[in-house]
């Protein structure tokens, strides 16, 4: 059930009077300046990070956060009027505070369930890139102007979203907070739980283990405890835990996962060395061969903890000598190529070669503000970048708004735009192109009912800006329909995926990106009237491996009787096929009921409905911090190409931590994707 928004009528109304009587924008500016005087003031201009999906393996599976419910600033046209400066030519303040604001939007519904923020840090975070922004945006602006400007939209968005922050342990649907990764530099948590899908040690897949295992990053500032978890055929779970250091110039996080051409996946670390500059080191790894000596090449250290006491605990490494010659991880030496972050490319096939790219946020060629396609590689054999003789090449992406023909300064494009999301990674022909959306025309009109759709691929050469692949439209497509999936990303004409709650149910959109941008959304009624509560953990959008046209979206929820429900949508050219709604999987979450939860956890699942005491809401909200709040995994472990269904927990109990795996095997007949238990029979 979405969340109630509070009466806009009556809080712009009364904003409007008390600005109309005393001066409507000196008062707006004391009013903020005065609440939020104490922000931590940032002297520099690197913008934020963008929010985004972050994976947990390199499957291409796409989750959608945000609960369908938009991703916007909240500031009504009226409000934005009052309160905010508008010079001539200038984007209203919900566009240029945008990307800020969809942080802000994701940190509400997922950042206490997924990093443990409360509503104080979203707020706090939200000033503090807002400001930002603003000196990204206005070169020429004071800091005491940034400050103040920032101040107001952390007011405005406060007012906005009264009662809007989710918790993790609420055990009402509207009110909980769900696990989605969106913070690719969580420097406020003060510790935070992700689950990464690789190849599983390979004295274990020597064992007859599944080729895959998780990777359950326990992360702190002040270094990593890191548990492997494999399974047996029979679906039994070994583990091994170590723990990793941090690094005193860079900001301490879990790796992405990076499949090189020969299919071996690799873990890679982008360690920023802070926020206020674009300057840091990679450090790689090969999941499945790493030895504890390659741990420490790619952490700086690496220390055994004991064993768990939860399952059978197996070495990684025993028998393995270490292979002669250097470790296979390495970290390169300090560069700066000006982005903010680097996405893996998946499906570039040069074996040997693991392959990232990103958008820059400082142009990479004098006198151009155009953004530049940054192509970073890496030689896993020789363990250095590619081309260790120059920097990884950036290509620019020329923005219309910065060329010479429209007669504006150069410093003066909206480049910013280019920022709010993540891009969409594609390989076309071998090499990876961006796909992204930005909002707004010239001064920023119509930013809240239509997006522009921009693609490039690498120049042919370094010397040449990157390919435009030609720039499409999606003429009626409203910030209610952000965060989107997107499908056919490698035609002409890609699709965009859109969950949009409504009051009870909810509904899915679909819609064609065009040259003209006349293309209408169209609403699939394979869901018929779902409820909203299959919204609230991130649906995914996972590719058919045999079959391009046709992929398959999964929505999932937890109930407090241990059950997990399923539901799988069919998707081909288009067009939705229909929904198979599997039974519940009764007993999914039985390994992840604490001991002193049991009690509580059976009475819901006996009578549900009923209102627990306190003790019973206590036990009750841990456990739906664990499970609902909890990271669901879509990855193939068996090694079929087939994505499976993993959820890892770990629970602290009396002298001991207990790490709790559950798991349902992917497969794929004639009417779709299914999941079953790792040992039921094919059907």
């Amino acid at each position: 059930m979405k969340p109630r928004r509070p009466c806009w009528r009556c809080i712009t109304g009364l904003v409007a009077v008390t600005f109309l009587v005393t001066g409507c924008i000196g008062i707006s500016n004391k009013i903020a300046d005065t609440v939020l005087a104490n922000e931590v003031r940032f002297d520099d201009r690197e913008p934020p990070h963008s929010p985004q999906s972050l994976a947990a393996s390199a499957d291409g599976v796409q989750h959608l956060g945000g609960q369908g419910q938009g991703l916007s600033c909240s500031l009504p046209p009226f409000a934005q009027a009052l309160a905010f400066d508008k010079n001539v030519g200038e984007a209203p303040i919900a566009l240029q505070m945008r990307q800020a604001c969809a942080f802000h939007d994701y940190c509400y519904r997922h950042g206490n369930a997924t990093y443990g923020y409360s509503q104080a840090d979203c707020d706090f975070m939200l000033q503090q890139q807002a400001f930002r922004l603003c000196k990204f945006i206005k070169r020429e602006a004071s800091i005491s102007q940034c400050e103040t400007d920032a101040r107001k939209v952390t007011v405005g968005v406060r007012l906005g979203g009264a009662g809007s922050f989710k918790r993790a342990r609420a055990l009402d649907d509207d009110k909980a907070s769900t696990f989605f990764e969106f913070d690719p530099y969580p420097v406020r948590a003060g510790s935070y739980r992700v689950v990464r899908i690789a190849g599983a040690p390979r004295q274990w897949v020597r064992d007859g283990l599944l080729p895959k295992a998780a990777y359950h990053f326990d992360v702190r500032p002040s270094g990593s405890l890191v548990h492997i978890l494999g399974w047996k055929p029979t679906g039994a779970t070994v583990c091994t835990s170590f723990s990793l250091p941090a690094s005193y110039n860079a900001m301490n996080g879990p790796p992405q996962v990076v499949r090189d051409g020969s299919g071996e996946d690799w873990f890679v670390w982008w360690k920023r060395t802070g926020l206020n500059e674009t300057g840091g080191s990679f450090a790689l790894l090969p999941a499945g061969r790493a030895m504890p000596a390659d741990w420490v090449v790619a952490a700086g250290g690496w220390m055994p903890q004991p064993d768990t006491g939860q399952c059978e605990d197996r070495p990684a490494w025993r028998g393995d000598a270490a292979p002669p010659g250097p470790p296979l991880a390495f970290v390169t030496a300090s560069l700066d190529l000006k982005f903010s972050e680097i996405h893996p490319v998946i499906g570039a096939g040069t074996p040997g070669v693991v392959r990232l790219i990103g958008l820059s946020i400082h142009s990479c060629v004098d006198g151009d503000a155009s953004p530049c396609l940054v192509d970073v590689a890496f030689d896993t054999a020789l363990r250095q970048l590619r081309n260790p003789a120059a920097s990884p090449p950036r290509y620019r992406a020329m923005d219309p708004n910065c060329l010479e023909t429209t007669g504006k300064p150069h410093d003066s494009c909206d480049r910013y735009r280019n920022y709010v999301g993540a891009p969409f990674v594609t390989v076309l022909a071998g090499e990876p192109a961006l796909t992204w959306l930005r909002r707004g025309t010239g001064d920023g009109d119509g930013y809240d009912a239509g997006a522009t759709v921009r693609r490039f691929t690498l120049g042919t050469t370094r010397a040449e800006p990157g390919r435009d692949l030609g720039e499409l439209r999606l003429g009626a497509f409203p910030e209610a329909r952000e965060p989107a999936l997107v499908m056919h990303s490698a035609t002409a004409s890609p699709v965009f995926l859109s969950a949009v709650a409504g009051k009870q149910t909810f509904k899915l959109l679909a819609q064609q990106a065009t040259p003209e941008g006349d293309a209408a959304a169209v609403a699939w009624a394979c869901f018929g009237n779902a409820d909203n509560a299959w919204l609230l953990r991130p649906p995914a959008l996972v590719p058919d491996p045999y079959d391009a046209h046709r992929h398959y979206i999964v929505f999932s929820r937890a109930r407090m009787d241990t059950a997990l429900e399923v539901a799988v949508a069919t998707l081909v050219d288009g067009a939705c096929l229909g929904v198979h709604r599997h039974q519940p999987f009764q007993g999914f979450y039985t390994g992840f009921v604490a001991p002193d939860e049991m009690t509580a956890v059976a009475a819901a699942a006996s009578k549900p409905g009923s209102e627990p005491g306190e003790q019973a809401r206590e036990a009750l909200g841990r456990f739906s911090e664990r499970v609902r709040g909890g990271q669901l995994v879509l990855a193939d472990v068996t090694g079929d190409g087939v994505p499976d269904l993993i959820q890892v927990a770990k629970i602290a109990e009396p002298q001991r931590i207990r790490m709790r795996t559950a798991l349902l095997v992917g497969r794929i007949d004639a009417s779709g994707l299914r999941f079953q238990s790792l040992n039921s029979p094919p059907p």
